[in-house]
């Protein structure tokens, strides 16, 4: 299907539950994909969104189980919530630095998706944006980030590393719980962190390995659920070279989230 260049607006779940379509090419006179437009579109494969749209509404591709490929231009400033939620074959998404906001479980069950850079243009990870990504095993936080919202990273199984930006003050409940594969956490910010014991859970504080930066040795070494980690690997800032390696045995190590 081709919708013609006169065409400037597509309404709320336009196509949605459209199960016979496969493919769609819109028009560059298009500037919003709307909430829930193309929703369960259960055969829709592809598509390259024009650079005329500056955002993607919620739900906007919800349900689009056999989407394998996507992509979002330089022109998008926001996506929705939920808006590739159960997009379970997309493998990887680019998003650009256009992009300043990303909504509550834009991402969620995206199972494919193996790897993720977020823009430094986004300033906060909104609640369950990226859970239950299965098969993500690598993501960097910009520096930008102040917040990482509950349940961000929730059941992301496959997750091995982690590199969180200097500027994140806050990580939410739950938002990294059931990372059972996480070997590697980089913390770049000097003041550690605020989160509770729940945002770990299910990660081995044993053999995980903690990054922090050189001046905040003894900050980590202190605060609630970073001092738990047995590896602390002090780094200096901007330098990958290790000058120091603290070892704790930790008073406890990490239960499941459902203990």
């Amino acid at each position: 299907m081709t919708i013609p260049n006169s065409v400037t607006s597509i309404g709320e779940s336009a196509f949605s539950k459209c199960t016979g379509l496969s493919s769609i090419t819109l028009s560059n006179t298009v500037t919003s994909i709307n909430d829930g437009t193309f929703s369960d579109c259960t055969e829709l494969t592809g598509m390259t969104i024009p650079g005329s749209v500056t955002s993607i509404g919620d739900w906007a591709f919800l349900g689009c189980s056999k989407l394998k490929s996507i992509a979002i231009p330089n022109s998008v400033t926001s996506i929705g919530c939920g808006a590739f939620y159960d997009c379970k074959q997309i493998p990887g998404i680019s998003i650009p630095q256009s992009v300043v906001s990303i909504g509550e479980e834009a991402f969620c069950n995206c199972t494919a998706i193996t790897k993720m850079t977020i823009p430094n243009s986004v300033t906060s990870i909104e609640n369950s944006t990226f859970s239950n990504c299965s098969g993500l095993t690598d993501v960097t936080i910009p520096d930008a980030v102040t917040s990482i919202g509950n349940w961000a990273f929730y059941g992301c199984e496959g997750l091995t590393n982690v590199n969180i930006g200097d500027s994140t003050a806050l990580i939410g409940e739950y938002a990294f719980c059931d990372c059972s594969a996480l070997a590697s956490i980089h913390a770049n910010a000097t003041t550690p962190a605020t989160l509770t014991s729940s945002v770990f859970l299910a990660v081995n504080k044993g053999t995980c390995t903690l990054h922090v930066p050189a001046e905040s040795e003894d900050a980590y070494q202190v605060a609630t659920v970073w001092k738990e980690f047995y590896n602390i690997v002090i780094e200096e800032m901007n330098d990958t070279s290790i000058i120091n390696q603290y070892q704790k045995k930790p008073d406890h190590f990490s239960k499941s989230c459902n203990q």
